[in-house]
């Protein structure tokens, strides 16, 4: 069964010919600005380019019959987004280290935690396994 080893949001993942990792400004806060007097509508965000990556460690037999999905949560339980699901494939060949990443191109405005949340299952079956989470504390700024 694979596991994930890692799994984080940040500003950029750069990913070498080698497959080594490196993790940009790892978010663990936000701040988004708004204007005093202004009603901010169900479901608003705020354009940004961030990224969440997971590393998973698998046998090399496990290669191609897993896939992951990333959601994130709103503090109420709602969700705000989720990925495509995506299959967990070595980019390099001979090496059994999965990393995916997914870019993600808003923030969802809410004053309180996002929760990101990885969650993994077997090619074709319907239920998800939850394995891992990463909360984002969004401060809302009103200025």
């Amino acid at each position: 069964m694979p596991e994930a080893i890692l799994f984080a949001a940040c500003e950029k993942v750069i990913i070498d010919t080698d497959g080594l990792v490196s993790l940009i400004t790892v978010i663990e806060r936000l701040e988004v600005t708004v204007p005093l007097g202004i009603e901010l509508p169900p479901n608003a965000a705020v354009p940004q380019r961030w990224q969440v990556v997971a590393i998973w460690s698998l046998e090399q037999s496990e290669l191609g019959l897993y896939e992951q999905m990333t959601d994130m949560i709103f503090a109420d339980g709602s969700s705000a987004m989720h990925t495509e699901p995506k299959t967990l494939q070595s980019a390099i060949p001979g090496r059994t280290g999965v990393k995916i990443v997914s870019t993600i191109t808003v923030v969802p405005i809410t004053d309180g935690i996002l929760r990101l949340r990885l969650f993994l299952r077997p090619i074709g079956e319907l239920h998800w396994k939850h394995v891992a989470s990463f909360p984002l504390n969004v401060v809302v700024v009103r200025l």
